[in-house]
């Protein structure tokens, strides 16, 4: 295996130094930004993620906002229940990419982002002062 030093060294030369590289770099956000990104939001980028794994990404860019509206804006309490036969006409529905392994990971995805809200919920209820306490 490549020492990460090898690797990294021409990188650094590419973007004209430490800075340069640094420059390029994307930035991780504050834990309050990051937690008020809507529910919706996650679940849309996962299943985007999805629908983008082996297909064109220009097709998917093109028709995302349909698909958007088809599961009404990725809302959680929508897609988390969807039975298959609701799912079969959501797929069929005009400007949705019909692939129906891809389209099924939609209420999964839901499923659990949603069983990660109710953890998160019951776990502030059980320690309100959050991991700090048992940390």
């Amino acid at each position: 295996m490549r020492n990460f030093l090898d690797i990294e060294a021409p990188v650094i030369d590419r973007f004209g130094g430490e800075a340069g590289l640094e420059a390029r770099l994307t930035k991780p956000k504050a834990a309050e930004q990051i937690q008020s990104i809507p529910n919706s939001q996650w679940l849309s980028a996962a299943s985007r993620a999805v629908f983008q794994a082996g297909f064109s990404w220009k097709v998917v860019e093109k028709k995302w906002p349909g698909i958007e509206n088809i599961f009404h804006g990725f809302d959680l309490s929508f897609c988390r229940y969807l039975p298959e036969e609701v799912l079969d006409d959501l797929m069929h529905q005009e400007g949705m990419i019909k692939h129906w392994t891809k389209t099924r990971s939609i209420p999964r995805n839901a499923d659990f982002f949603g069983s990660c809200l109710i953890s998160t919920a019951v776990w502030e209820a059980i320690f309100p002062a959050g991991i700090q306490l048992i940390i």
